[in-house]
C-alpha cells in the first residue's frame, strides 16, 4: 500500500482561493481552500490532514494540525489559531517584525504522511487588530499605522491612502534564473547568474536611477507591450514616449541592496515599502481617511465604535439593468436560499420582461412599478434573473474584501430586467419598445429615489444577447452593439444627470462553430467575437466572462442562471476597486527553433495568474472535461494541424506549443465549438460565492478566439 499512497500524494496539489478573510476574533484567521488532484478533479467528502506552519524566514514560529472534511466541492475551511498548536503560540506572534509565510502540508488520507505540500506563500494582509491589540480611540496615530503598513497588502487597499516609497524595486517579486531580453521584452531562462524584476511602474519622459549592477532592461506601454530595450547598465535612464513599465535584470546576490528610484543619482537606501500619503500626515487621521481594508481590520478590535466604510459609490441608489434576450430575462439566477441583503426592487419585482410590463398601459405600469422602492427580499417571488446573481457576487465581495455590513450600509442597488426573450439586437435599438422600457424603468427608479431624498445613478449595465444574431458577421454585430451602447450611455446620462459614463459589461456567447443543430450547421458566430472586440476597443465596455465552460440544457441556454456571478465580480473590480479584470487574451508570441524542434510561445494577459488547464469536468469548469489540446487548434495554410504535442503552460502566463513545422503563417484558434467541447484554459481567481444554497467557485476562462495569425 505504501508505494501507492506516495504515488497519489505526488499527484496532489493545493489551490488557495483568492482571498483570506480575517476572523472577527482578534487571535484567529480563516483560510478557505479547494483540494484537487493533479488532473484537476476535486477531492470531495473526504477527511484529510493539513499541517500549517507560519514561518519567519525559514524558521517555523507556529505549527498546528487540522483534520477537516472536504465538502462536495472539495472545499475546506481552516481557522488558524483555533486549535491546540504543536509548536508556539498564535497570540505570541509579533506581526510587526517583517513578513511571514504560511506553509501547508497535506495528507489526503487523513494520516501524517505529509509528502505533498505547498510552501512559502506570503501572508500579505495582517489585520491591524493582530498587530495592535489596544486601539483605544477612533483616531489612530500615524506612527502606529506606519509601523504596520508593511504587513498590509497595498495592492488591495485604496491607493488614495497610501503611496509607494522611493525604492520601486520589489525583491519579493523577482524571477530567478531569468533575464530580460532587451530585444523582445520577454524573459529568458536558464540564466543562473541573473534574476529579472517584475514590471516596475514608471512615467514617460522622466528619469530613473539604479544604485547597483543592473543589466539588460526593457520598457513597456500601459498594456505591457514591449517598446524598447537596452543591454547596458548605464544610469540614469529616461523613459521613452508611451512608456509605463520597466523590467530590469540584476545579480541575485545583490537584491537586498538594490534601489531603483526616480532621479538623476542614487540617494540613501530605503527598502521597498508603502507609506501614508504626505497630505494625510497631520499627527493623526480619522477613520474616514483610511482605506477600507484598514478600517475593517481596526473594526475587528473596536467594532462598536467604528462605522463601516461607505465611500465607494457616487450615488445613494445605484441601478443595475441587465439588457438582452432570453438568457438575460431567465429566472434561475437566484432562489429562496439566496441572500438578497438590502437589494431594492419595484413593487412587482425586478423583471419587467417576465411581468410583461407595458409602459403605455397605466394599469400595467401601476401594478409593476408601484409608488416606491421596496426590498427585493419582501417580494413573494424569489427566482430572479442573472442580474440578481451578479449583485449577490458584488455584495459578497464587498463583505469579504471591504468589511461592509449591509445592515448598516447607506448605499443600495435596485435591479431592472427590461429585455425580451428571443429578440435580435435590432429590437433593442433606440426607439424600440424594449429600449424605451429600459429608459422608463430608469426614470421611475430615479423619481422614487428623489422622493426619498436619495441621489441616483446607473454605474453599470450588463449585456446578455447574441443568440438570435448567430448568422450576423462579426463586423455587422459589432457596429450595431457599439451604436446601442453609445445611445444608452447618452440617454441614461441625460435622464439621471450623472457625469460619469455607464460602464457596460458584456459576456461572450458560447460559439457553436461546426455544430449541427435544428437541421442547421453553424459555420460562424459573429456576435461572440464582436463582444470581445468591443471590450478591447472601448474604454467603458468590459468583458464579463466566457460561457462555454457551463452545463447547457440546449443549444443556447446554460442550466444555471447564476452565470451572472462572474459579471458581478467584474462590476466590483470596475466600480469599487478601479481595476477592471484584464481580458484573458493572447498578447504576444515568439517562435524558436531548437535542435530542429519548433516551439511557439504565446503570452497571455491573465486576470488572476497563474493560468492553468482545468480538466476536472466540474459543472462550472467545462463539464465536457479535458479537450483535445485543451481546446486549441493550430493549422498551416493548407488547414492541416501542426501541433506535435499537447500545449503546456509556463511561467503562469505563457502557452508553449511544440510544432511539427515552422508555425509562422499558421492560424491559432481556441474553443470555437463552445459548450460542445470548448477549452480548459482558465485563471486562478478561485473566488467562492454562496448563492442558492451552493458555494460557486468562479474562475475566469479564456474567451474563444480565432484567426490569431503567427506572423514573421
Amino acid at each position: 500500500m505504501k508505494p501507492k499512497i506516495k504515488k497519489f500524494l505526488f499527484a496532489l496539489f493545493f489551490v488557495f482561493i483568492s482571498s483570506a478573510t480575517w476572523s472577527q476574533m482578534p487571535q484567529k484567521m480563516s483560510y478557505q481552500s479547494i483540494i484537487r488532484d493533479v488532473t484537476g478533479k476535486l477531492i470531495s467528502n473526504q477527511i484529510i490532514s493539513i499541517k500549517i506552519s507560519i514561518l519567519q524566514g525559514n524558521n517555523p514560529v507556529y505549527v498546528e494540525i487540522h483534520k477537516p472534511t472536504t465538502n462536495a466541492n472539495g472545499l475546506v475551511t481552516l481557522e488558524i489559531g483555533g486549535v491546540t498548536p504543536i509548536l508556539g503560540s498564535f497570540a505570541s506572534i509579533d506581526w510587526s517584525k517583517g513578513y511571514y509565510n504560511v506553509k501547508l502540508e497535506i495528507d489526503p488520507l487523513g494520516g501524517t504522511n505529509y509528502t505533498s505540500y505547498v510552501t512559502a506563500n506570503p501572508i500579505l494582509s495582517v489585520p491591524y487588530a493582530l498587530y495592535s491589540k489596544n486601539a483605544e480611540d477612533l483616531k489612530i496615530s500615524i506612527d502606529d499605522i506606519s509601523k504596520s503598513i508593511k504587513s498590509i497588502d497595498a495592492q488591495i487597499l485604496n491607493k488614495s491612502s497610501l503611496t509607494l516609497g522611493k525604492n520601486l524595486f520589489n525583491k519579493a517579486t523577482i524571477t530567478l534564473n531569468n533575464f530580460v531580453n532587451w530585444g523582445t521584452g520577454n524573459l529568458q531562462g536558464n540564466a543562473s547568474s541573473y534574476c529579472a524584476s517584475d514590471f516596475i511602474n514608471v512615467n514617460a519622459g522622466e528619469t530613473y536611477y539604479c544604485n547597483t549592477s543592473v543589466y539588460f532592461r526593457a520598457f513597456y506601454d500601459v498594456n505591457y507591450k514591449f517598446i524598447s530595450g537596452s543591454r547596458d547598465n548605464n544610469y540614469p535612464v529616461a523613459v521613452p514616449e508611451g512608456g509605463a513599465y520597466i523590467r530590469i535584470t540584476c545579480n541575485p546576490t545583490e537584491i537586498n541592496g538594490i534601489q531603483f528610484e526616480k532621479g538623476l543619482a542614487a540617494t540613501d537606501y530605503k527598502p521597498y515599502e508603502w507609506q501614508i500619503n504626505e497630505q494625510l500626515k497631520d499627527n493623526s487621521i480619522t477613520m474616514s481617511k483610511l482605506s477600507p481594508d484598514v478600517v475593517k481590520a481596526i473594526s475587528s478590535a473596536k467594532s462598536n465604535s467604528i462605522s463601516p466604510y461607505s465611500g465607494s459609490y457616487d450615488w445613494d441608489i445605484n441601478m443595475l439593468p441587465i439588457f438582452g434576450q432570453s438568457l438575460s430575462v431567465g429566472s434561475s439566477g437566484t432562489n429562496a436560499s439566496s441572500n438578497l441583503r438590502n437589494i431594492l426592487s419595484f413593487v412587482g419585482g425586478c423583471n419587467e420582461s417576465a411581468s410583461n410590463v407595458n409602459i403605455n398601459d397605466s394599469a400595467s405600469v401601476s401594478s409593476f412599478y408601484g409608488k416606491e422602492l421596496i426590498l427585493l427580499s419582501s417580494v413573494t417571488n424569489k427566482n430572479w434573473s442573472p442580474v440578481a446573481a451578479s449583485t449577490i457576487a458584488w455584495m459578497s465581495l464587498l463583505e469579504k474584501e471591504n468589511g461592509i455590513d449591509f445592515a448598516n450600509f447607506d448605499y443600495q442597488f435596485v435591479l431592472s430586467t427590461p429585455g425580451q426573450g428571443g429578440a435580435a439586437i435590432y429590437y433593442f435599438r433606440k426607439g424600440t419598445d424594449t429600449y424605451n422600457r429600459l429608459l422608463f424603468s430608469v426614470k421611475k427608479a430615479l423619481k422614487m429615489a428623489l422622493n426619498k431624498g436619495k441621489t441616483f445613478g446607473v454605474p453599470v449595465l450588463f449585456w446578455v444577447q447574441g443568440e438570435s444574431n448567430a448568422n450576423d458577421s462579426e463586423l455587422s454585430y459589432y457596429n450595431q452593439l457599439n451604436q446601442l451602447f453609445i445611445d444608452l450611455n447618452s440617454d441614461i446620462k441625460a435622464i439621471t444627470g450623472q457625469s460619469k459614463d455607464v460602464q457596460f459589461i458584456t459576456y461572450q456567447g458560447a460559439p457553436v462553430i461546426g455544430v449541427t443543430a435544428f437541421d442547421k450547421t453553424y459555420n460562424d458566430y459573429g456576435p461572440a467575437f464582436a463582444q470581445v472586440k468591443l471590450a478591447i476597443d472601448k474604454e467603458n465596455v468590459h468583458f464579463g466572462g466566457a460561457m462555454y465552460q457551463f452545463s447547457y440544457s440546449d443549444l443556447w441556454h446554460p442550466n444555471d442562471g447564476a452565470f451572472g456571478l462572474q459579471m458581478g465580480i467584474q462590476a466590483k473590480r470596475i466600480i469599487n476597486d478601479k481595476q477592471p479584470l484584464k481580458l484573458f487574451y493572447p498578447q504576444s508570441y515568439s517562435v524558436m527553433n531548437s535542435d530542429s524542434t519548433w516551439l511557439l510561445s504565446i503570452q497571455f494577459d491573465v486576470p488572476v495568474p497563474p493560468m492553468r488547464f482545468d480538466v476536472s469536468g466540474d459543472i462550472w469548469h467545462n463539464p465536457n472535461g479535458k479537450q483535445p489540446n485543451f481546446g486549441f487548434t493550430l493549422v498551416n495554410n493548407t488547414n492541416v494541424s501542426i501541433i506535435a504535442e499537447e500545449p503546456v503552460v509556463k511561467r503562469g502566463n505563457t502557452l508553449v506549443i511544440k510544432c511539427k513545422e515552422n508555425p509562422v503563417g499558421a492560424n491559432l484558434s481556441y474553443a470555437l465549438n463552445g459548450h460542445y467541447g470548448g477549452g480548459n484554459l482558465c485563471d486562478s481567481q478561485n473566488i467562492i460565492i454562496q448563492n442558492k444554497g451552493v458555494n460557486y467557485v468562479v474562475d475566469n476562462f479564456c474567451p474563444a478566439f480565432r484567426n490569431y495569425i503567427i506572423k514573421p
